[in-house]
């Protein structure tokens, strides 16, 4: 299983940002690469499946996104629109960069500091 979550590398919201940091080793420990968008803003949230299946939407996957901003996402099972957005994300790939739980440890103090305090709120971010 090849799992790759793209982040845009500034966010619009600085505690979201900073949590992001703080999740970095533990999906690297189970395979699963982080990279940052270089190219702008990336809110789109896409699972690809067998070539076949393609999930896409602006969804997050908490009760405020599903009850509170009425955000949705659709499900397919089309093997054209599969390839046309894995194409689309081939191309995303190439405008972003791998990111290394090391980096983190590679901050100043007051960084990962701010780091650990911000993944103690994403749970209502």
């Amino acid at each position: 299983m090849d799992v790759r979550i793209v982040i845009p590398d500034k966010a619009d919201n600085l505690l979201v940002q900073y949590s992001a940091w703080s999740y970095l080793e533990d999906l690297e420990e189970v395979g699963i690469k982080v990279f940052r968008y270089t190219k702008g803003f990336m809110h789109h949230k896409i699972i690809l499946v067998d070539q076949l299946y393609c999930m896409v939407g602006t969804a997050n996957f908490d009760n405020r996104s599903f009850r509170l901003n009425f955000e949705i996402t659709m499900v397919l099972a089309d093997q054209d629109f599969t390839a046309q957005v894995a194409a689309m994300l081939e191309q995303d790939m190439a405008d972003a960069r791998l990111v290394r739980a090391g980096e983190l440890r590679e901050h100043g103090f007051l960084f990962r500091l701010a780091v650990r305090a911000a993944r103690l709120t994403s749970p209502v971010q």
